[in-house]
């Protein structure tokens, strides 16, 4: 990836599982890369609202993240509820290629999240 290579933010879909898969295994190592069909049920979910940074057509970064309700949080290898009364926007999973390191991207994926989050009047994040 060249540094003259426009990064994108947009909406993280199912489409984008593979990728997904790959940034965790470079990131996290094989032992904590969670289940395709886990992670294709969460970017399902009418719960989720998750980041992917693109370069050209390639993902290079994504924040995993889902609407909830205060304390009740997806653990390793679960499914993003929905609730009608989420109140807060949980943060599951942020990484970034190595390729794409040093960029800023977990600091614009972040500012996208907090601005989708202001737009539904939630003011509260969590990891």
């Amino acid at each position: 990836m060249s540094e003259l290579t426009p990064i994108q933010l947009r909406a993280l879909g199912a489409a984008d599982v593979d990728d997904v898969l790959r940034i965790q295994a470079q990131c996290y190592g094989n032992g904590l890369v969670e289940p395709r069909e886990v992670f294709t049920r969460r970017l399902e979910a009418a719960s989720h609202c998750s980041w992917g940074a693109v370069a050209g057509d390639q993902l290079v970064a994504y924040l995993a993240a889902y609407w909830s309700r205060p304390g009740t949080i997806t653990p390793l290898n679960g499914d993003f509820a929905d609730y009608a009364d989420a109140s807060v926007l949980y943060l599951h999973d942020m990484a970034v290629s190595a390729a794409a390191a040093g960029q800023g991207l977990a600091r614009r994926m972040l500012d996208a999240a907090r601005q989708q989050a202001r737009q539904r009047a939630v003011r509260q994040m969590a990891l």
